[in-house]
């Protein structure tokens, strides 16, 4: 789903049609709960956190006479990890960094939740926001204090590493 598309979702939402969420949710969901779930390390907790996520999304389109959203990507992710870092609350934070869980509504998901839980924290932030947020570098750089020439090279090495442990599996 591109910017303009998201956009017309959110003013349909501003205008009380709660059917503009459902592209929202269908084109999203998975990907907010996948990375809710590697930081709360719970099916339940990560669902809720999607969830909040999407009424976060109704609260700013009812909150703008015009909704709009620059870098959608960057600000699902964004608001997600946020949530889910609140709601996370007092455990420590070797909890937070190290919760390595995913999962994936498709038939080879354990071969992805395998090869995404292999990356470490950063890699993984990168590789969730390029490929499920479909980020593009500069948002990605911006949000993960990485230059894009930094950032670039990393993703080709993200790369080839999830392309050998999918490859393994």
């Amino acid at each position: 789903m591109n910017n303009i598309q998201f956009d017309r979702c959110l003013q349909r939402i501003r205008n009380g049609n709660m059917n503009g969420l459902r592209p929202i949710f269908d084109g999203y969901y998975g990907a907010l709960k996948i990375t809710a779930k590697r930081i709360l390390n719970s099916d339940t907790a990560a669902d809720n956190a999607a969830s909040e996520t999407l009424f976060e999304i109704v609260r700013y389109a009812r909150s703008h006479n015009r909704p709009h959203i620059e870098n959608v990507g960057a600000y699902l992710y964004d608001t997600v990890t946020k949530i889910a870092a609140h709601m996370l609350g007092n455990r420590a934070a070797s909890e937070f960094e190290t919760a390595a869980a995913l999962e994936f509504d498709r038939a080879d998901g354990a071969n992805y939740e395998h090869a995404f839980a292999r990356l470490d924290t950063v890699d993984f932030n990168i590789a969730v926001m390029y490929y499920l947020f479909d980020c593009n570098i500069t948002e990605i750089s911006n949000t993960v204090n990485v230059s894009t020439a930094d950032l670039k090279s990393k993703l080709d090495d993200i790369s080839v590493r999830l392309k050998k442990y999918l490859i393994k599996n």
